[in-house]
């Protein structure tokens, strides 16, 4: 039996993708600034993350997966005691298969 080949996802599907991953930076970038000025303790931001970006995250990773691509970092809730080093490594996942869609 023969491998079956994936099909690749449509360019409209790619740039919704694209789309989502660099919203979601912009607004993790925002969050990461407050974070680091001390606005905004890390149980606070714990707190915003998991309601408010978790959901946006998963959305990306499930729409990744259209790519091949498991990013199960980007399911995960953010640690209160090392939210902004994972803030910083879910933003360099983000703009890494952002860059990569970019070459589709």
């Amino acid at each position: 039996m023969l491998p079956s080949f994936h099909q690749p996802p449509s360019p409209d599907y790619t740039l919704i993708v694209r789309t989502r991953i660099q919203a979601l930076a912009q607004d993790l970038e925002r969050e990461l600034v407050h974070v680091d000025l001390g606005h905004r303790p890390s149980w606070q931001m714990k707190a915003v993350y998991d309601a408010v970006y978790l959901p946006v995250a998963s959305k990306v990773a499930d729409g990744l997966e259209a790519f091949c691509f498991d990013l199960s970092i980007l399911r995960l809730p953010l640690s209160e005691d090392l939210a902004a080093t994972q803030l910083r490594i879910i933003l360099e996942v983000l703009y890494h298969f952002g860059w990569l869609l970019s070459e589709f």
